[in-house]
């Protein structure tokens, strides 16, 4: 499977805490790339009533739709070689299945788009524990190839979590051949590495239209300065002589 340059590397669940990162050349030695995943042993599952609110892309979703959560650590080891941790959660909001959740918590945290099936199904345990009545709202497709069909749709409208979110359904269908899983995982690469790009070419747009705004705005309190004010004495006109 492809594994993007510079994103962390995951460390399952089994995997022992403190253990030495696994080299990866000079880029490998650096701190940014000491980053692996590991999950928390204590388990945080928050309950919400469903109410059939369509899935999305995420990002600014409120707390009460909230159906359940599981707390992961990101674990890095710093210049003096000590284990450091940050908690973060793993959400997913009414109206999204696993695979949308994890889509979205792989673009918040850069890490490498081939984890997407592997935390996905730490999102589906929590949801079998916690919320086992829960239906997302979510079309289900019959094949891998018509979820890999309507991917491809969404990427062409810039709807790149939502490309990921049915890669990774076709990822888990049963009985996928390798050829097959490896133009998958090859493809949602390329999703993610579309979404960086979209991000950055967002940013930037942004960034041109409030400086044009505020060129705008300089220009017109520069106007304003120059006209008279109400009340002034206008000079007379030159009289020819």
């Amino acid at each position: 499977a492809r594994r993007a340059q510079g994103l962390p590397a995951f460390m399952p669940p089994s995997a022992t805490p403190g253990a030495p990162p696994r080299r990866r050349g000079a880029a490998g030695r650096s701190v940014a790339l000491g980053w692996s995943l590991l999950l928390v042993l204590g388990l945080v599952a928050c309950v919400r009533a469903q109410s059939g609110a369509p899935g999305g892309e995420g990002g600014g979703q409120p707390e009460a739709d909230l159906i359940v959560q599981r707390a992961l650590t990101f674990e890095s080891r710093n210049e003096k070689g000590e284990t450091v941790g940050k908690q973060v959660p793993l959400k997913l909001f009414r109206g999204q299945d696993p695979a949308i959740a994890a889509a979205v918590f792989i673009a918040d945290y850069s890490l490498d788009p081939s984890q997407i099936v592997q935390i996905s199904g730490f999102i589906r345990q929590t949801l079998e524990e916690s919320a086992p009545d829960y239906v997302p709202d979510v079309e289900e497709l019959r094949t891998a190839g018509a979820y890999s069909k309507r991917a491809a749709e969404h990427r062409a409208e810039d709807r790149h979590l939502e490309a990921a979110a049915d890669l990774c359904r076709a990822l888990l269908r049963p009985g996928l051949d390798p050829q097959a899983k490896e133009r998958f995982e090859k493809t949602l690469g390329d999703v993610y590495q579309d979404h960086k790009k979209w991000l950055a070419e967002e940013a930037k747009a942004a960034e041109e239209a409030a400086k044009l705004e505020a060129r705008q705005r300089a220009e017109e309190e520069a106007e304003e300065e120059e006209l008279p004010s109400p009340g002034s004495a206008i000079p007379p006109h030159p009289q020819p002589s």
